[in-house]
């Protein structure tokens, strides 16, 4: 089956692992109406080991071959203080569209940050 046939099902999820099968992170994303997602990310504190094959998988598979086929709209929120995660949401495509104060438990503000499909209708023109 191909991976852009799970999302009629509503949710994906991936556990991104070391050469011997050990996770250290997990990307999942899910429907949130027809065309749009909502994506998620979280890492064990070995994440530097796998970053880059993470990033080039990701930027490959997850957002070049999943998303650009299934939908118009990914979005996910980062810490307003992680500039790693933020960081790397840029290289992945993802532009901030703004703040949300004191979303976190402990009043935290997160950044929501998006990626719209060039090819959707509506599309920003984001060079």
């Amino acid at each position: 089956m191909e991976m852009a046939a799970l999302l009629p099902r509503a949710m994906a999820a991936f556990a991104l692992c070391d050469e011997d099968e050990e996770p250290i992170g997990f990307l999942g994303f899910w429907l949130m109406a027809p065309g749009a997602a909502s994506v998620g990310m979280f890492a064990t504190s070995r994440w530097p080991e796998i970053a880059r094959a993470a990033h080039a998988w990701s930027l490959d598979i997850v957002v070049g071959t999943i998303f650009a086929a299934s939908l118009r709209r990914v979005e996910c929120r980062a810490l307003v203080k992680n500039g790693v995660a933020r960081r790397w949401l840029g290289r992945l495509g993802f532009v901030e569209e703004g703040v949300c104060a004191a979303l976190g438990k402990g009043g935290e503000s997160f950044v929501t940050c998006a990626w719209v499909n060039p090819n959707s209708i509506g599309a920003p023109n984001v060079q």
